[in-house]
């Protein structure tokens, strides 16, 4: 709360040119992925939650940064804060509230429910699933159906443990700063990102969400483990 006030306090003084709206209110329940959108004059907008029960998906990942995805599993009121700039200078901060409702412990179910097989390991991928020097990593997943699974794999979807190793161990991209890894939804265009993502989002999947993890002599490919703990593990093997 201080850095935002203080965020806000310096920038009292300027002068803001570009666009920035947003909706008054955002309201979901517990695990719901939600989209917030930007109505803005701007290209690229930043966002930021300093409320660790509201997790913003990581913008990096996403092809329009208009669009911010957030989750809480926790009923409450959240804020979200975004900021952008255009040719003519950068907006003033813009705010929203995030309102989840619904109780914090959900009702009993109907009775203990038999527990699903885990998945049979896929067998490691020998060439590499990328052909392509250095670690890099691919989650397909679909949007519309992310908040129907499992609650322990919506975390390792959105882990910021993962995402932290992945920016420190991925190798980076053509323009020697994006660390090369992917979190994209099935139905998305990935041109924009270059041939190599596109060859990879062709390959052959058996469900959603699929992991392609390649260290450029070898790699792995599967359905996306079900902990945030087995997730680190498996890229770990691969990315040291």
């Amino acid at each position: 709360m201080l850095r935002t006030c203080l965020f806000i306090f310096l920038l009292a003084g300027s002068t803001y040119a570009a666009d920035l709206t947003l909706p008054a209110t955002i309201t979901g329940e517990p695990g719901d992925f939600l989209r917030v959108s930007a109505t803005t004059t701007g290209t690229v907008v930043k966002w930021k939650s300093y409320n660790r029960e509201l997790k913003l998906f990581p913008m990096d990942q996403l092809k329009d940064t208009k669009t911010a995805i957030v989750t809480a599993t926790k009923p409450g009121k959240y804020r979200l804060f975004a900021v952008t700039s255009d040719a003519s200078g950068p907006s003033d901060i813009a705010e929203t509230e995030i309102v989840i409702t619904g109780q914090t412990d959900p009702a009993p179910g109907p009775g203990p429910q038999p527990t699903p097989p885990a998945p049979t390991p896929p067998t490691p991928a020998d060439p590499a699933p990328i052909p392509a020097p250095g670690f890099r990593v691919l989650v397909i997943y679909d949007t519309l159906t992310v908040t129907t699974l499992p609650a322990a794999q919506q975390n390792a979807l959105f882990s910021k443990a993962v995402s932290e190793y992945l920016n420190a161990r991925c190798i980076r991209g053509q323009d020697m700063k994006t660390p090369e890894w992917r979190f994209f939804d099935a139905k998305i265009d990935p041109s924009a990102d270059g041939a190599l993502w596109v060859e990879a989002m062709k390959r052959p999947r058996k469900s959603l969400p699929w992991l392609i993890v390649s260290d450029g002599s070898k790699g792995y490919e599967g359905p996306l483990p079900t902990t945030e703990a087995d997730f680190l593990a498996l890229l770990k093997r691969y990315g040291g």
